[in-house]
């Protein structure tokens, strides 16, 4: 194009000659241009052929004018004026002009053409400016109040129809059409000065512009104009662009954006906008500064753009806003692209083509139709020869429409083939149906989303993703995610799929990226499709080649991220079925390489691993993985048809926790082994600083079931050996299991282990040690099951080469059923409370096996000859140290020499199995005898008891026997005897002198030791050890006795089982009353034991028990014992497992001494006072009062190996030290944390209370229970990188000048200030709002001076709230508030409350010290769509619980693992009442069965081959009527009807007589009973129901007309979330017509109709929670109407022994109508509000199908049937047996 000052000066010469030459000047202006300036008023239509004719003004007067020359000289203002009748023709006939219209050389040159009716402005403009209307600088042109305006190119050149340089064009007409020209509208910068370049069009109708080349534009083509603009503008009804070989609308800069000039389109049309272009339909580029480059579009209905490469092209600081307002649906084919700032936003759109941004360009796309983003290789959207359908490369795409997808399909010249990809910290975020698709092959990788470089994808929606290598040997990933890129996925669904032909990823992510799966149901799916062999496949192949299915494969990071799972259900397959390569591999999570893995809480998990010839894993793990499996379920199936099946495998290193509430694997092969979980190494060198261990924890109930048909079967299976490097560096390899442990191993033909532990050495082909031995270790705490079921061997468990295993723990029981094997140094621990044993106990070759239970344990099925300690090469050992097992008799050839070693626990035996010579019957033999050498060879008695089981024994014998027990290992084993004590005579002695029975060291359970004076001695005067059932002593009950306990010596009472009976009285028996016992002084240690584990033990000791010194302790064995008083200035007291100590008074402590109350049994203290010194409690102890009385004394709640428990009420602490302080053991539970919970007197705090690491202090109560429910309700994490402290506050609590609270999980001492509060990093604060109110009582008031501080991560919970303020503190003077965080648009929020209430806001003053939180109630309505009782959780004060149905709705509300859906779905089942398990429904369909089922009798189905004298009769004989029964067994299937869903079964019975027939007229009665149950989300109903009814039939020859009346009732008896009585009552009534057609060929069909209405009452009733009234339910009545349409068909044969067969089919669609949809009032106990609930008791309609078949002899009809019944949301199947005889 001409620059300016080239045209301008052109222009002026050629028209001042033109007019020279035409002599029309009538004045001359200096420069030689001249012109006429009169007013024209036409008076006839006007042709003007020279531009002197041409008037100033011109008024047309309703003429018309054609005119062969340019309007307007470009220097003067010029105007036409028509009435809008006219028409103005400006023609370039001879392509003369330079153009039609032009205003130009005068800036201010005005031309204005109003108030015509047409404008048509045609030729070629060949000269020149070419351009069809033209003006420059400030010129302008204005055409107003224009009918039509039309310009008409013949297509020749670069021609311009609009064309503006500085000056403005408007054009106002009623349509305007441009075509023919390069350029219709082109908007271009003058270049000169600030002028501005703008053409604006409004059109009433239609706007129709096109060109050749950019058809509308606003442009600088490198003009340096500072700040001006150049500007489109079209308004129209319609408006439609086209460009045949350019761009449809454009508005840029040609070179670049350098100068300051703006560019602006803007179209907006009534109606539709249509752009076409032959490359870019929109195209802005090349602003200077963002927005520069502007395009806007809108339209009230449509906008149609479609490019033949791009629809919308956006280029350097462009901005494109299409439909903007909203009102159109946007249809875009072609490409979007923005690159290099650019940004396009489109709403409500759909969209055919690529999708891409780059460089800072941006895309946004809405639509509530359909995106189809498809890879476009012609244009350059690609990098090297891959490519996308959708790229984000530094860039960010955001995509929110009903669908989108994206697809991509290889082409030649690809290496991979992606269906999305980010590079360079692009960002995608997609809204919707997302579908997208990758389809590669012959040598291309298909990934269907790649993330590469930094920046986020977000898919939200359901989302479904596909990756194909289509059968063709390459790789197939689904989501690929790498270099620290996100991807996240949220919505309903998110299923992703990877069809790979070496390898399949169905998601991999890498290299410090993250990846989150959110969405409701995630499904990820990884198969190999192809069956090629590694031989087969082209190119190197590493030694160990396999091809791989990977569901999920995630390594390399070192950072915060990785993959996590938070969906509610996951499910990953991995499948290598084709597969012919036992090389190959199906993993469905596999994580090495510092990969880390997350399935969160409340996550349902199904993972499947298949291959016919590989191997199967479910989840693999190494490298230093770190990885978290938790959830609600986490189920495992590895299935291998040729290679190992293996559950879950760990190995070099990784950090594995399952912490699943339940994780159930399952691992079957068929010809391999089976691993159900899996610590193993493998001989492959490794860097220098990795190690092979590996330690895996469970935390959750773990079930475990492997199956080999033809190889080995492991359960767990734990093999850790170490590199031949650095050996002290190695940690081991272990799996250790918190909680039950199920296993179930089976090996058809080999071995099959339940566990399996070694830590042997690993060898290479030619037995170099790869590998040395390494510590290898399996730890089961919960109850534990294993059964073993091999061929060739079956082991429960099975430790070798120094591997350990150990099941059961404390309280916890232990059922092995096969062999235990320890050899070769092996360990193997078995420390259950309740043991079972069905197989041998081996321990070889150095192999030890421990029975290691407390003393409440108890090893059943298993005796010494249950043992195997010789071994090939050395021999074994068996420890016996704790617990309880009966001795047997031994006659074990299998034992080595001292290799049973008892050192602890109870053996209980019968004399003769020990000694040889046993007690007769009788008990009067007097010498034991030597332990009988087998015995003695066999058995090291070191420590512990032998509890002698003999009925009667004497005590010559049993001093013997105790010389002989010692001698035999001069060991210091205790003998127990339970049986009658006589004399050597037989006389049976109750009582003896103590000091006859001390003398035989023995204790004797049921005998009194006597003493003749009031004080007795233990430890001197032949008083040692003495063991009794309880004392008498000597003078009367008030006379005061002392019993002392000392020289280190014992006293052991055991009574008799009662805690009430006295174990201190006098002779005649009588409690003595005023008793001390002194254990210990300062010089001498003694004990005091009560009880004895094994034996009936329990009793009163009446007396004041001193324990005075440091190695002094009162220990209770087993039972329950009361003594009145205890003061413990030192030494221990220890309760055992089981077994309980009370009194009344505690005293404990003394300056310098540590008292010590241990074991885990329960001690009881009325009152408890500490003098001073330190108190340590690893024990339970529990104080109705608790004083101290020192304030330097210090009370020790654990410590750094053991957890304990201390409850008080009515505390002051003086201002001493309360320390709780556990070590984390690792698989760490509030449950297994110290515990405190002291209730102070006044509720003020006057203690330092230091709250150290695995602690929870609860102030306020003397419940711990409630800090561990309300932690529970929180969902938060408990654990050394989650929670670590916790403060529980029941009630409002001060603090007090000499208190303080510090709640810092890394402290392991007292640390706690004085008048300080602490809530540092990781701590807990829980509030019980119900306990403190809203009346700005504070849960933590300080005193004058007092400092709070609460540091960044410190978290608070408020459970129990209703709306109101709470203060959570206040009075503080120093406060620092850094933690107890919130934000109502922070996601991460340090305050949180229950389901019920949410946070309004909180408010911080640290000049006052004052923090509250403001809750409101929660719009119910609102948050919970679709809940059952909105308006009584509304109304609901959570504080009164002392309503049952207040206090369940609460715990629901507080049971923060519930999510929303399982909230409601709770809440609603205990809505639904006896509807919950469907009681409505199953009593109106019983009753509408026993109606059609006696119809049926009536029916000509049953009886048209009948002859006449009715069926089993001759036609001449008498119809004198019949007795029939039937038989129905029925399953019900209910899915959501009206809400409820249910399964359903019940039995029932028929009983019916027909009447002998009175004419035409039929008639009966029936009796129905039967019984069943019913099972709904939260309740299970058990039924049963009875019926009356009568029935009868008018029968014609071919007509029938039956009906029938009835009246049935359903009792319901419901347990569940409420318990209900109901009953549901039914009158029915039914008629039905029917029509016999006879095909006369023995078949008949039975057309008919009916009708049937029910009358349904379920009345009131209440629901109950633990007998109290939870909820009153009242139930509409309602009236249902059935109607029955449908056909039967019957046919008979006839045998030769005379029976007669009828087989029968029938079909029926029954409509119901009426009040099918039911519904019922629900108020709750304490709530003053009520709501109503819907609930449906019928479908619709539903279809009933019936077959059948009678068979007919004599006087006597049997027959079956089956019918099935399919509604939309319920359906049945029902059995029948019938039988009827006829009289």
């Amino acid at each position: 194009m001409l620059k300016l000052s080239q045209r301008e000066g052109f222009l002026s010469r050629k028209i001042a000659c033109s007019l020279l030459m035409a002599s029309t000047i009538s004045v001359c202006i200096s420069g030689g241009d001249a012109w006429a300036f009169e007013t024209v008023k036409l008076t006839q239509d006007t042709i003007y052929h020279n531009s002197g004719e041409i008037p100033t003004a011109i008024e047309m007067n309703g003429h018309n004018i054609t005119s062969y020359i340019m309007f307007g000289d470009g220097s003067a203002d010029r105007s036409i004026t028509g009435t809008g009748v006219e028409t103005l023709q400006i023609i370039d006939a001879d392509s003369s002009l330079s153009c039609a219209i032009g205003a130009f050389h005068d800036e201010d040159c005005r031309i204005v053409l109003s108030n015509i009716k047409n404008i048509d402005i045609t030729g070629s403009w060949n000269k020149d400016v070419h351009s069809a209307v033209y003006t420059n600088q400030k010129g302008s042109i204005t055409i107003d109040a224009v009918g039509a305006f039309s310009v008409s190119g013949n297509n020749a050149g670069d021609v311009q129809a609009l064309h503006t340089m500085g000056g403005n064009i408007y054009i106002n007409a009623d349509s305007v059409s441009i075509n023919g020209v390069s350029n219709a509208v082109f908007a271009q910068l003058g270049g000169v000065g600030n002028d501005s370049a703008k053409i604006k069009i409004v059109a009433g109708n239609n706007i129709d512009l096109s060109g050749t080349g950019t058809a509308v534009a606003a442009v600088n083509l490198n003009e340096p104009d500072s700040y001006s603009t150049a500007a489109v503008a079209l308004t129209g009804k319609n408006v439609t662009i086209k460009s045949s070989g350019g761009k449809g609308l454009g508005s840029y800069a040609a070179g670049g954006g350098g100068s300051n000039a703006k560019t602006s389109a803007v179209v907006n049309a009534e109606g539709t906008v249509t752009i076409e272009g032959a490359t870019n339909a929109v195209h802005a580029a090349n602003g200077k500064n963002a927005g520069d480059a502007f395009i806007s579009i809108d339209a009230g209905e449509a906008i149609n753009i479609s490019g033949g490469q791009n629809a919308l092209y956006s280029g350097s600081n462009a901005l494109v806003k299409i439909n903007d307002e909203g009102t159109a649906k946007v249809s875009l084919t072609g490409n979007v692209v923005a690159e290099n700032g650019g940004q396009i936003i489109v709403k409500n759109a759909d969209q055919t083509g690529a999708i891409y941004a780059a460089a800072g360009g941006d895309v946004k796309i809405t639509s509530s139709g359909t995106i189809n983003a498809v890879a476009d290789r012609s244009q350059a959207i690609e990098s090297s020869a891959r490519s996308g359908a959708i790229v984000a490369d530094s860039a960010d795409i955001i995509i929110e429409a009903e669908n989108i997808k994206a697809s991509n399909r290889s082409v030649s010249g690809d290496d991979r083939v992606y269906g999305i990809v980010l590079e360079n910290g692009g960002n995608i975020t997609l809204r919707g149906n997302i579908d997208v698709k990758a389809y590669g092959g012959n040598g291309v990788q298909s990934r269907a989303v790649r993330n590469n470089g930094g920046g986020t994808f977000s898919a939200v929606g359901i989302v479904n993703i596909l990756a194909d290598a289509q059968d063709t040997d390459t790789v197939a990933v689904g989501v690929d995610v790498w270099n620290s890129g996100k991807a996240g996925f949220s919505g309903k669904e998110t299923n992703v799929t990877a069809l790979g032909g070496t390898d399949a990823y169905g998601v991999q992510v890498q290299s410090n990226a993250g990846a989150v799966f959110a969405a409701d149901n995630t499904v990820i799916d990884a198969r190999i499709t192809t069956s090629y062999k590694p031989d087969e496949i082209a190119g190197p192949k590493p030694d160990g080649y396999g091809q791989w299915a990977n569901g999920v494969y995630v390594s390399g990071i070192t950072g915060s991220d990785g993959i996590t799972f938070s969906s509610k259900s996951l499910t990953v397959n991995a499948n290598t079925n084709p597969l012919d390569n036992e090389l190959s591999c199906a993993t469905a999570l596999r994580s090495e390489g510092y990969g880390k893995i997350t399935i969160g809480d409340n996550v349902t998990t199904v993972l499947n691993a298949e291959s016919d010839n590989g191997t199967a894993i479910g989840i693999w793990t190494s490298y230093y993985t770190k990885a978290a499996f938790g959830g609600e379920k986490l189920t495992i199936n590895s299935i291998s048809k040729s290679g190992d099946a293996i559950g879950t495998i760990a190995v070099w290193s990784p950090d594995v926790v399952y912490s699943a509430k339940d994780t159930v694997i399952n691992a079957v092969s068929s010809t391999g082994n089976a691993y159900g979980v899996d610590i193993d190494n493998h001989t492959q060198s490794l860097p220098d600083s990795l190690y092979p261990s590996a330690v895996v924890n469970h935390t959750g109930n773990v079930t475990i079931a492997a199956q080999s048909q033809d190889k080995e079967a492991f359960g767990v299976y734990v093999h850790s050996a170490k590199p031949n490097k650095e050996e002290s560096s190695d940690q081991g390899g272990a799996a250790n299991f918190s909680k039950d442990l199920n296993i179930k191993a089976v090996s058809a033909n080999s071995n099959a282990t339940g566990i399996f532990v070694s830590g042997a050495p690993i060898t290479d082909e030619n037995d170099q040690v790869l590998f040395t031995a390494g510590q290898a270790a399996v730890n089961v705490l919960g109850n534990t099951t294993i059964v073993a079921s091999g061929k060739t061997a079956s082991y429960a468990l099975h430790a070798a080469d120094g591997g350990q295993i150990t099941v059961g723990s404390m309280g916890k029981n232990v059922h092995l059923t096969g062999n235990i094997v320890a050899e070769a140094n092996g360990i193997i621990n078995i420390n259950g409370k309740i043991n079972t044993v069905n197989g041998s106990i081996k321990a070889v070759d150095g192999g030890i096996i421990s029975m290691n239970g407390t003393s409440d344990a108890v090893y059943n099925n298993i005796d010494i000859n249950s043992f195997v300690t010789k071994g090939t090469d050395s021999n074994g050992k068996v420890n016996f140290s704790g617990g309880t097992m009966d001795f047997g008799t031994l006659n074990n050839q299998n034992l080595a020499s001292n290799s049973f070693v008892v050192n602890g626990g109870s053996l209980k035996a019968a004399s003769k199995d020990i000694f040889t010579s046993g007690l007769t019957a009788a008990g009067t033999a007097i010498a034991s005898g030597d332990v009988l050498s087998v015995v003695n060879n066999a058995v090291k008695f070191e420590s512990g008891k032998l509890i002698l089981s003999d009925e009667k024994y004497n005590l010559a014998w049993l001093k013997t026997a105790k010389a002989a027990l010692n001698n035999a290992d001069s060991g210091t084993m205790g003998l127990v005897v339970t049986g009658t004590l006589v004399t050597t005579d037989g006389k049976i002695q109750t009582e003896a002198s103590a000091s006859d029975l001390a003398d035989t060291g023995a204790v004797h359970a049921g005998v009194t030791g006597k003493v003749d004076t009031n004080d007795v001695t233990i430890g001197s005067s032949g008083l040692e050890n003495l063991g009794v059932k309880d004392l008498a002593l000597g003078g009367s009950a008030a006379d005061a006795s002392k019993v002392t306990v000392g020289n280190s010596k014992e006293l052991t009472l055991v009574g008799s089982g009662s805690e009430n009976d006295a174990l201190v009285k006098t002779s005649d028996g009588t409690a003595k009353t005023d008793v001390a016992v002194a254990v210990g002084d300062s010089a001498n240690a003694g004990t005091l034991n009560l009880g004895v584990a094994g034996m009936t033990s329990g009793g009163n000791l009446n007396a004041a028990v001193a324990i005075g010194n440091d190695d002094s302790k009162v220990n209770v064995d087993a039972g329950t014992f009361k003594v009145n008083e205890i003061s413990a200035d030192k030494g221990t007291i220890s309760v055992n497992e089981g077994a309980a100590l009370k009194t009344d008074s505690l005293t404990v402590g003394s300056s310098g001494s540590t008292v010590k109350l241990s074991g885990t049994g329960a001690l009881e203290a009325q009152s408890m006072t500490v003098n001073t010194g330190t108190i340590e409690v690893t024990g339970t102890a529990k104080a109705g009062n608790l004083t101290v009385n020192d304030s330097n004394a210090i009370i020790s709640v654990g410590t750094g190996n053991s957890a304990g428990s201390l409850v008080a009420g009515n505390a002051d602490l003086n201002g001493a030290a309360v320390v709780l302080d556990p070590v984390w053991q690792g698989n760490d539970t509030i449950g297994n944390a110290s515990k405190a919970a002291l209730a102070f007197t006044n509720n003020n705090v006057n203690g330092l209370m230091t709250v150290g690491r695995n602690s929870v202090l609860s102030l306020g109560t003397d419940d711990t229970g409630k800090a561990e429910q309300a932690f529970a309700e929180s969902e938060l994490t408990w654990g050394e990188t989650g929670v670590s402290a916790a403060l529980y506050i029941d009630q409002a609590q001060k603090l007090q000048v000499q208190g303080g609270i510090l709640l810092d999980g890394t402290k392991t001492a007292a640390a706690a200030e004085a008048n300080k509060a602490i809530f540092a990093d990781g701590s807990l604060l829980i509030v019980n709002g119900s306990g403190i109110g809203t009346n700005g009582i504070a849960a933590l008031t300080g005193e004058t001076g007092s400092t709070l501080t609460v540091s960044q991560r410190a978290k608070l919970y408020l459970t129990s709230t209703n709306a109101g303020t709470y203060t959570i503190a206040k009075g503080f003077t120093n406060t620092t508030f850094d933690g107890w965080s919130w934000s109502a648009d922070t996601a991460a929020v340090d305050v949180s409350v229950n389901k019920l209430s949410e946070i309004e806001k909180i408010e911080k003053n640290a000049t006052s010290g004052d923090f509250t939180v403001t809750v409101r109630q929660t719009d119910i309505q609102k948050k919970y769509d679709g809940i059952a009782l909105p308006h009584i959780l509304q109304a609901m004060d959570q504080n009164r619980t002392e309503y049952a149905g207040i206090k369940y709705l609460t715990y629901l509300a507080n049971d923060n693992t519930l999510d929303k859906e399982q909230f409601i779905a709770a809440v609603n089942g205990f809505a639904q009442g006896a509807e919950n398990s469907g009681a409505a429904h199953s009593g109106t369909m019983a009753a509408f069965t026993i109606g059609d089922t006696i119809q049926s009798r009536m029916s000509l189905v049953s009886d048209v081959a009948a002859p006449q004298g009715g069926k089993g009769k001759d036609t001449d004989a008498t119809d004198n009527g019949s007795i029939w029964a039937q038989y129905i067994h029925n399953k019900d299937k209910v899915d959501n009807l009206g809400g409820i869903s249910y399964d359903g079964q019940y039995n029932g019975v028929i009983i019916g007589s027909d009447f002998a027939p009175t004419g035409k007229y039929h008639s009966g009665v029936a009796f129905s009973y039967g019984d069943g149950s019913s099972t709904g989300s939260v309740s299970k109903n058990d039924f049963d129901f009875w019926g009356l009814s009568y029935y009868g039939s008018i029968k014609n020859d071919d007509t029938n007309v039956i009906f029938d009346a009835g009246y049935s009732k359903t009792s319901n008896d419901i347990k569940g979330a409420v318990d209900i009585d109901s009953d549901t009552k039914v009158l029915t009534l039914g008629v039905k017509g029917e029509k016999l057609i006879n095909n006369g060929h023995g078949t008949s069909y039975v057309p008919y109709a009916g009708l049937r209405y029910l009358n349904v009452d379920s009345g009131s009733y209440n629901g109950t929670i633990g007998g109290a009234v939870a909820a009153n339910y009242s139930t509409d009545k309602a009236n249902i109407w059935m109607l029955p349409i449908g056909i039967g068909v019957h046919h008979e044969t006839g045998t030769a022994d005379g029976w007669k067969l009828r087989p029968m089919a029938d079909i029926a669609y029954v409509w119901t109508f009426g009040d099918n949809n039911s519904a019922m009032d629900i108020t709750v106990p304490g709530v003053n509000a009520a709501d109503r609930l819907g609930y449906d008791i019928m479908d619709s309609g539903f279809f009933i199908g019936k077959l059948g078949l009678e068979a007919e002899k004599g006087d006597w009809t049997y027959g079956l049937g089956y019918a099935c019944q399919k509604g939309s949301h319920a359906q049945n199947s029902k059995f029948m047996l019938n039988v009827t005889y006829s009289f």
